[in-house]
């Protein structure tokens, strides 16, 4: 036998060698014979059961192996060794190891067969000795383990005492098909064996055909004759090449649900196809239904295999196919073919590829949301509603491309809404201009995505990973309309950006005309940071009811970041209770916004520069409440994660530096730097806090300011305004007199008095000098220093916008009981737990009470940097298993791992579905331990090395 177990068969077996090998715990060696290597390295048995008794395992097939594996341990008293001989019967060189014999008591000599522990298993001694000495009998009943000891049990209910050889090779079949031999196979147990178990049953013709047998001849015989009496294609299985008849019928069943006429077209992709074009629609039909309900993994597989032969020649068959006979370059043609393909994922991605084109050509938002809310709605109207394979399997260009879809119509709809409002706004006089008017526009109706959309879709459209074919394979007029596509997306953003603008010049004219005011007045229709406390901590928390508060401030935090990133996080363990109008104040800086929050007062009467002595004395002040903070963390060059914890009884607060530190001196587009650096503080730094968090807790989320993208339009301030050309950043000039005649169009001024900040600016010399004036620019100009270069970041904040003063303002309570349709209870791995070797992730869900109808959804696995693709699953009745397979990345350990000989990884398995109205994450954690192969030889190569990466070894590269 070659080749390693499937992971079902594992368990089965490593139970039945633990149970031999418990007994001989407290032996110094054993010996364990396993001819036919049904032992794998690193599995429960023998590794696993080996680690737990203190025992070293020997595991080898050479004498040279052997002997230097030995020779380390000999001289060790306290070693404990299990010698795992892999050696075949009849082997020319077997493993030689007499004083290793000499050593070993009789009791501690252990010998494992098939035939034992099928006999055991079966209480059957008549199991013939075909099952050791034959080694594809063997092989194919070790792989379909669980199914022979079925097929047995189906003989026996035939007769309760026959065994011939004959029943043998039935029992094969049986247990390689999945079928009961000893019966007459229907129609659908046939298609079944041929949708699913092709390739198995293609190993049974050339087996059985193989000469082994006149037995396996009438056996083959007999099956031959019941296909050879099935619909077309099937009948044809056995007599010609499966993989031809199935490529044959997959791509007449793409063609089939989209009308075009498979059974003249065949000969038109490959030449000799044409001979199985003559198969009737039912059977197609019918056969469909079959393949939705089927494995959708073996499915994916011969969808993929005829997906790979249309791109082999992409202009005779994909062309042919989808532009020719389907017409997809039209939109509802493409809408059509979407909405009815139910098994290619790549005919789903091009006819999804080609909305996307007319999306963002035409900006139809009505007629693709029609689209998205019907590929959303897949597979929920009950068992009817059977969810295409493609979508249970999606490809990572699938699933990129349809959130670029989905974002794509997002961002039309909210572009739509903003240029309607700016048009409304445009015209009112300042004192008709409303705070809540600016509130709808950016947080209800959506605005503050704009940034993060517009940054999002121009990465995806040009580096992301959604194209389901290379563009040299796009046939010309699908090449032109992505290129149209590409340009016309440039200048809806252009669009936008001068959208925004102008929503944010009118904000700046409602600010100029009501912040002075808005920040005196307790009962302001925007509540400002340094009101937090009076305003939102006082009325939403009874500091003497016994309940933990804990705040948790996140420094940089935009509202489109929390409701996109940090919200789901949150609600996974509190309920959102109130959403209040939040807004940093002037100037929008983190010494200033932040501090207040604490201070509970304008800077300019803060009686400290600790965040903890000022939040100290407004809960003395505001609420009547002594505290002593603990400071466990604070430390303010943290790039990001925790820069600040204080604990007491009463009240916690936790300080992240959620962006800001992220985005000064960072080059690069927000899409990325929300995806890579914010998710990865959320995975760590926020679930890490979340846990600690008492579940019945007060929670107040906050931010001090947001941050704005930088223009690019420079407007120098006037050397006679500033007394020092430091006093002016890119969002914030503090001037000594303000600006005159033309230049004063490029700003708004407060008075520094009115803002309610300190009116000294103090160098690190010791030089002091007052200033007079604050100073933000109109939208779209940056300011620049009277002397000194220009080069601002691409993100800050500091000035005067909506983006930059808008801030999440949140409290969360305890979640009220709500009882979800089921839940993952467990996660638990099979398989070899080796470097390389592919390990099947299995996450148990269970229901408390029988889910009736079946719920569609989405199970994502996290395993830190190992991509793991999210699926579309289906749970109904009181229990599941799911079953993911995944090979564990352990390309660069560290030095630590490499000397500890393993790897531990966390796993994460969240599943997300609509239950009762409410969206429910359920999620569970497991850790696995990756033993490396210690004998590989690891070298770590500079990363300036790349320029003569040709000159390393291709092993290496």
């Amino acid at each position: 036998m070659t080749g390693s177990l499937p992971e079902a068969v594992q368990p089965m077996l490593e139970q039945w060698v633990i149970d031999k090998l418990s007994p001989l715990r407290g032996e110094k060696l054993i010996i364990l014979t396993d001819p036919q290597r049904m032992i794998r390295a690193g599995a429960q048995a023998v590794d696993g059961w080996a680690k737990e008794n203190g025992f070293t395992v020997l595991f080898c097939s050479g004498n040279l192996a052997l002997r230097e594996m030995f020779e380390n341990l000999r001289d060790d008293p306290t070693a404990k060794l299990i010698l795992v001989d892999r050696t075949r019967d009849k082997a020319k060189l077997p493993l030689f190891y007499p004083d290793l014999e000499a050593r070993c008591k009789s009791r501690a000599r252990l010998t494992i067969t098939l035939r034992d522990f099928l006999t055991e298993k079966t209480g059957d001694q008549r199991w013939p000795l075909l099952v050791n000495t034959d080694r594809n009998i063997g092989r194919l009943i070790l792989e379909n383990l669980p199914q022979a000891l079925q097929s047995h049990g189906q003989l026996r209910e035939v007769d309760e005492h026959r065994f011939t050889d004959s029943d043998l090779y039935k029992i094969v079949l049986g247990a390689t098909l999945g079928i009961n031999p000893f019966h007459k196979l229907s129609a659908g147990e046939i298609r079944r064996i041929c949708i699913e178990n092709h390739e198995r049953l293609e190993q049974i013709r050339d087996f059985f055909s193989g000469g082994p047998s006149e037995e396996a001849s009438e056996v083959l015989g007999k099956l031959r004759e019941q296909i050879g009496k099935a619909d077309k294609p099937w009948c044809w299985m056995l007599d010609h090449d499966p993989q031809a008849v199935v490529r044959a019928f997959t791509l007449s069943a793409i063609m089939h649900q989209h009308g075009v006429e498979y059974d003249v077209l065949l000969d038109n992709f490959e030449t000799g196809l044409g001979r199985y074009q003559k198969i009737p629609n039912k059977v197609i039909e019918q056969t469909i239904q079959d393949m939705l309900q089927a494995d959708p993994d073996q499915i994916t597989e011969d969808v993929e295999a005829v997906e790979g032969f249309l791109k082999e020649e992409p202009d005779k068959r994909l062309a042919f196919l989808l532009a020719d006979r389907c017409k997809i370059d039209q939109p509802e043609q493409a809408k059509a073919v979407l909405l009815a393909e139910k098994l290619s994922g790549l005919v789903r991605s091009l006819a999804l590829l080609s909305l996307l084109i007319d999306l963002l050509t035409n900006r139809n938002t009505a007629f693709h949301k029609q689209i998205l809310d019907a590929l959303d709605e897949e597979g929920t109207k009950g068992k009817a509603d059977a969810l295409p394979i493609a979508a249970r399997r999606p490809t990572p260009q699938w699933s990129t491309l349809l959130a670029t879809y989905r974002r794509a119509i997002q961002f039309f709809e909210i572009a739509s809404t903003l240029k309607e409002e700016v048009r409304k706004i445009k015209v009112l006089k300042p004192d008709q201009l409303e705070f809540d008017q600016f509130y709808r526009l950016w947080n209800e109706a959506r605005a503050n995505r704009l940034d993060y959309y517009t940054s999002g879709l121009r990465r995806l459209i040009q580096v992301g990973d959604i194209l389901p074919i290379p563009k040299a394979q796009f046939w010309s007029s699908l090449s032109q309309r992505w290129q149209t596509a590409q340009k016309k997306l440039n200048e809806s953003i252009t669009t936008v950006e001068q959208d925004v603008d102008a929503a944010n010049a009118r904000f700046q004219d409602l600010y100029v005309r009501r912040y002075v005011k808005w920040i005196n007045q307790p009962d302001s229709p925007v509540i400002f940071t340094h009101q937090f406390i009076p305003r939102v901590l006082k009325t939403h928390w009874d500091a003497q009811s016994g309940q933990k508060a804990v705040i948790l401030i996140f420094d940089g935090l935009r509202v489109d970041a929390w409701e996109e990133l940090v919200r789901p996080v949150l609600e996974e363990k509190y309920d959102v209770l109130d959403e209040l109008k939040g807004s940093a104040i002037l100037p929008s800086e983190t010494h200033l916004s932040r501090k207040a929050i604490s201070a509970g007062c304008l800077p300019i009467s803060f009686v400290s520069t600790s965040e903890n002595a000022l939040l100290e004395n407004a809960l003395k002040i505001h609420l009547g409440l002594t505290v002593k903070f603990k400071v466990e963390k604070q430390d303010e060059n943290v790039e990001c994660g925790i820069s600040a914890r204080y604990v007491s009884d009463p009240i916690d607060v936790v300080i992240f530096n959620f962006t800001d530190k992220n985005l000064h001196n960072n080059s690069s587009d927000l899409a990325f730097i929300y995806e890579a650096t914010v998710r990865e503080i959320l995975r760590q730094d926020v679930r890490s806090v979340l846990r600690e968090m008492p579940s019945d807790a007060a929670v107040f989320v906050l931010s001090d300011h947001g941050f704005t993208p930088v223009p690019t339009t420079p407007f120098t301030v006037p050397n006679g305004s500033v007394t020092d050309s430091g006093d002016v950043k890119y969002r914030v000039g503090r001037l000594k007199a303000p600006l005159e005649g033309d230049d004063a169009k490029n700003g708004v001024v407060f008075k520094v008095g009115d803002l309610g900040i300190p009116d000294k600016i103090r160098k690190s010399s010791g030089a002091e000098w007052s200033f007079n004036h604050v100073l933000f620019p109109r939208p779209g100009i940056t300011l620049k220093r009277p002397q000194g270069p220009f080069s601002p970041d691409r993100y800050t904040h500091g000035g005067l916008s909506m983006a930059e003063c808008f801030i999440p303002l949140i409290v969360l309570g305890p979640k009220i009981e709500f009882e979800p349709a089921f839940e993952l209870v467990g996660i638990r791995f099979e398989g070899v737990l080796s470097e390389n070797q592919p390990i099947d992730i299995l996450v148990q869900a269970k229901a408390k009470s029988p889910v009736m109808d079946d719920i569609l959804f989405q199970l994502q696995v996290d395993a830190g940097q190992d991509l793991i693709q999210p699926r579309k699953e289906v749970f109904s009745g009181i229990e599941h298993e799911f079953k993911i397979r995944w090979t564990p990345k352990v390309d660069s350990p560290s030095p630590e791992e490499q000397s500890a000989g393993k790897i531990v990884k966390q796993v994460t398995a969240i599943a997300s579905y609509r239950w009762k109205n409410r969206t429910v994450r359920s999620s569970v954690h497991g850790k696995i331990e990756i033993l490396l192969d210690t004998s590989r030889v690891r070298r770590r190569l500079d990363s300036k090395l790349d320029s003569i990466m040709g000159m390393v070894p291709a092993g290496l590269r």
